[in-house]
């Protein structure tokens, strides 16, 4: 959740929207484009992506990429590196929204603003956590409510990728909750695991509203 939603999707989302804006239109409209063309793309085709791009037995994109160099392959869905490839290629999915929210963000800030800061001489990273992440509440708070929710639901791509395993390291709760319904047919529990997904989703919404006031 930390790093997959708050970091790599909001953070890093809302960092590439500004510089986004710092480019040209045509570079800005492309980049954008390829951007949203990865948050629109099925969770199953995107697992079945990154798996054919990760996997090492046989031997994915990166792993030949790797191999042809003189380095070892890497098994990207081992016990301890599974949970990585997950949050990388959940990011690839997400960036695209936090992009969108914030780039519209960003430009409807009072260009007077902007320009004050050019004035002052602020240089382009000052500018942006010192003055237009700031101002960025509204958006924030929305981009951190909704991947917040995106995160905690995400199932078909785990699935695919690496179906919780391997030896339960990537079983999220909506792993478990399947897993729990229909393998075990325990209908109770799996209703029970969803009702706490629910509860942690509208702690973590309340965290944010604490912490990230909207005036």
């Amino acid at each position: 959740m930390v790093v997959s939603a708050i970091i790599g999707q909001m953070f890093l989302g809302s960092i590439l929207a500004y510089l986004l804006t710092l480019t040209h239109k045509y570079f800005k409209t492309v980049v954008t484009t390829i951007i949203l063309i990865a948050w629109a793309t099925p969770q199953v085709t995107a697992g079945i992506m990154w798996y054919s791009t990760l996997s090492y037995i046989p031997e994915g994109t990166i792993n030949v990429i790797l191999k042809n160099m003189g380095f070892h392959p890497i098994d990207f869905f081992s016990i301890h590196n599974a949970i990585y490839s997950i949050i990388i290629a959940n990011i690839w999915i997400g960036l695209g929204f936090s992009v969108l929210i914030f780039l519209g963000g960003i430009q409807s800030i009072d260009p007077s603003i902007i320009k004050a800061s050019y004035i002052d001489g602020a240089k382009p990273f000052r500018r942006f956590f010192s003055i237009i992440f700031p101002l960025l509440k509204t958006n924030i708070i929305t981009d951190l409510l909704l991947i917040t929710l995106f995160t905690l639901g995400t199932f078909t791509l785990i699935y695919v990728l690496t179906a919780g395993g391997p030896a339960g390291s990537t079983e999220l709760l909506t792993i478990y909750q399947y897993e729990t319904g229909f393998s075990l047919f325990s209908l109770g529990l799996a209703n029970a695991i969803g009702v706490i997904i629910i509860i942690i989703a509208l702690v973590l919404s309340l965290i944010y509203l604490r912490f990230i006031k909207v005036s």
